[in-house]
């Protein structure tokens, strides 16, 4: 069992390491700001899904006040979103992004609300540049309030 750690310390140590902290955020930011100078980012959830699947996201940036709920077919990359969490099967799909992406060996940082690239839930740097040639359709079931993307790339 961990040693509680007195408020002060606890204070003194958070002060301390703050601007280190931002110093690191602000070159993660960077990054993925070069990254868009190289056609190696997405910010698009249909697109993050299925990169991600395919292991083809090298860092992931995702907000860590936001939640999407719904559910990923791992297998097929289709995944539903909806605007709150329905059932026990439902999922934050931006927390299983992250682990598809730390078992595909790529990284994950959450980010303040204020400091996520694009204002987005997630953002992503990807492995190899983007090729546009993603097919977006998406059905809305209107009586369970869900949208189902199917990923249907070319």
């Amino acid at each position: 069992m961990p040693l509680p750690i007195p408020k002060k310390l606890h204070q003194l140590a958070t002060e301390f390491l703050k601007p280190l902290q931002d110093r690191h955020e602000s070159a993660l930011i960077e990054k993925y700001h070069t990254a868009i100078l190289n056609h190696r980012t997405t910010n698009h959830l249909t697109e993050i899904v299925f990169k991600a699947l395919n292991g083809q996201i090298k860092h992931l940036y995702i907000n860590e006040k936001l939640h999407v709920w719904g559910t990923i077919d791992r297998k097929t990359g289709r995944y539903s979103v909806h605007t709150k969490q329905l059932n026990s099967k439902d999922d934050d799909i931006l927390d299983d992004l992250a682990e598809i992406v730390l078992f595909h060996r790529g990284q994950v940082t959450l980010l303040p609300t204020e400091k996520m690239p694009e204002g987005k839930a997630a953002v992503a740097i990807l492995r190899s540049p983007v090729g546009r040639n993603i097919s977006k359709r998406s059905d809305f079931n209107q009586k369970n309030n869900e949208v189902i993307y199917d990923q249907s790339y070319l």
